[in-house]
């Protein structure tokens, strides 16, 4: 199945139906338009950081997992929006200091290991850990 821009959020929705109140608090937000597929990927993303703060182990190994399917199974704005609007964005609140990157680096696909050291490279950062799982492939 290629995931595009209109079936991505059945596509997640149907592998985290978990996602799904979170889900309708993003389109009663933004009153039931879609802002945009990065702000809705994002979305997603937040729901990812809620789970890794609540140490839901099981649903942030899923939800990497979903992540990586997006990154090889999605179009180009799919894996664009997924890249820049879920990793990209998860490096920088990392750096922020509001969780612990570390903690799941380990469970990242090699796609998105492959973009978030783009990420680090193009902005001259180190994740922690990123290095070293990367030595690991």
């Amino acid at each position: 199945m290629i995931i595009n821009k209109d079936n991505w959020i059945e596509f997640v929705l149907g592998k985290h139906p978990d996602f799904s109140e979170a889900w309708r608090r993003h389109l009663a937000y933004w009153e039931g338009d879609s802002p945009g597929l990065c702000i809705d990927i994002a979305a997603f993303e937040h729901f990812f950081v809620e789970k890794l703060k609540e140490e839901d182990e099981a649903s942030v190994a899923e939800i990497l997992a979903t992540v990586e399917i997006l990154l090889t199974d999605g179009t180009q704005d799919i894996i664009d929006a997924a890249g820049t609007c879920f990793l990209e964005s998860l490096l920088n609140e990392s750096s922020w200091g509001r969780f612990d990157l570390k903690l799941v680096v380990g469970k990242l696909g090699p796609r998105s290991r492959e973009i978030c050291s783009a990420w680090d490279k193009f902005t001259g950062v180190q994740t922690d850990g990123l290095k070293e799982v990367e030595g690991q492939t």
